[in-house]
Order: structure tokens, then sequence, then C-alpha cells
């Protein structure tokens, strides 16, 4: 049997949720006061180590945009430069605002 425990913090907008297998990787969530957000946050201990986005189809300008400026603010905000958004179908990397972000299909 498995269990989570989930602390959310106002300060840094991070939602925790501890996977109690793996204890050294915490997985959190982030969503900034502009309602910017990212879906997966890794972190071992203080360090985070990589900021995941999922979004079915990246084709659209505006989705793709909202997109980017969400995981670059985080990445900033959390000092993280391992930044990955999960696609339905696209694949490749690119440069947003100086943050190199890559995109994989699952």
């Amino acid at each position: 049997m498995s269990w989570a425990a989930i602390c959310i913090s106002p300060k840094n907008g991070l939602l925790r949720k501890k996977n109690c297998f793996n204890p050294p990787l915490e997985v959190f969530y982030w969503k900034d006061t502009s309602g910017r957000e990212v879906d997966f946050v890794l972190a071992e201990g203080l360090e985070v180590t990589q900021l995941i986005l999922v979004c079915y189809d990246i084709a659209d300008p505006y989705t793709k945009e909202r997109e980017l400026k969400s995981i670059a603010r985080a990445s900033k905000e959390l000092g993280c430069s391992n930044r990955l958004v999960v696609t339905r179908d696209f694949e490749g990397e690119e440069t947003f605002k100086g943050c190199k972000v890559g995109f994989v299909p699952p």
C-alpha cells in the first residue's frame, strides 16, 4: 500500500506530494499569482531537478506561447534549467526567452 503527504505553500505556489517509495524524489505542482502553471516539478531535497508540462496539442500558437511562458517563469523562479513539455506528437527543442525547452511525445 502506498501513501502520500500533501502540503501547500502559498508563498511559492508549490503543492507537494511526497512519494513514500522514493523519499529523495519529491513531486510538486507549481502555480504563480498570474495563473501560470507547471504540472510536475521534480525535486531532490532542496534542488529542483526538472520541470515538466503536459500539453496534448502544442500546434496552436496561443497555447504554445502560454505553456512556454509558464515553464520559463517557473524555471526562473525555481532555478531549474531542465525543462520538458510532453505533447501528443511533437518532438524537438526550442528556445523561448533564453530558455531551452525540450518537447517529446509519450
